[in-house]
């Protein structure tokens, strides 16, 4: 099995003028994690007293992100922006392994926190939830049309209607 440094990871955010922009200065990336909830279908007569579940709501759930913050640049203050306006973002987390694996997603801004240590960087903790279904393939483009702007496959397949 092949192993990877994390080194490299990027969080881009798509911009309808210039594509998708590397959030700049992130220290570290968790997430998002992705998950599912589950139902209890255990019943009074379940075979051999054993609890029955089954698969629920699939879920895209929160990216956190540290920034080395500098309050003027661009991909800092969007995600200001954002967190006052509640407008979701397209993201994408690109992997450091040998495919670059890409991750889209919708996500709003639920959380940004600056901390200025009298010893250490101006940073700001970022908090992203994620929103419908998560994109996890190698080739992500935007298709363009006077009906609206669409994340597509390389097979044109629509995903995200922005």
């Amino acid at each position: 099995m092949a192993q990877y440094a994390a080194f490299g990871a990027i969080l881009q955010q798509f911009d309808t003028v210039s594509g998708y922009v590397t959030v700049a200065q992130i220290d570290d990336i968790q997430g998002p994690g992705l998950g599912t909830g589950t139902q209890d279908t255990t019943t009074h007569d379940s075979d051999n007293e054993s609890r029955g579940m089954t698969g629920g709501v699939k879920e895209i759930g929160e990216l956190t992100m540290t920034l080395i913050f500098d309050p003027g640049a661009l991909t800092h203050v969007s995600k200001l922006t954002m967190l006052s306006d509640g407008e979701y973002g397209i993201f994408k987390v690109t992997f450091p392994d040998a495919g670059d694996t890409e991750w889209a997603f919708r996500a709003f801004v639920t959380g940004f926190e600056p901390t200025a240590a009298v010893e250490g960087a101006l940073t700001a903790s970022v908090t992203l939830l994620g929103t419908g279904e998560p994109y996890i393939e190698d080739d992500f483009t935007f298709l363009v049309t006077e009906s609206g702007t669409y994340l597509v496959d390389e097979l044109d397949n629509v995903f995200i209607k922005i």
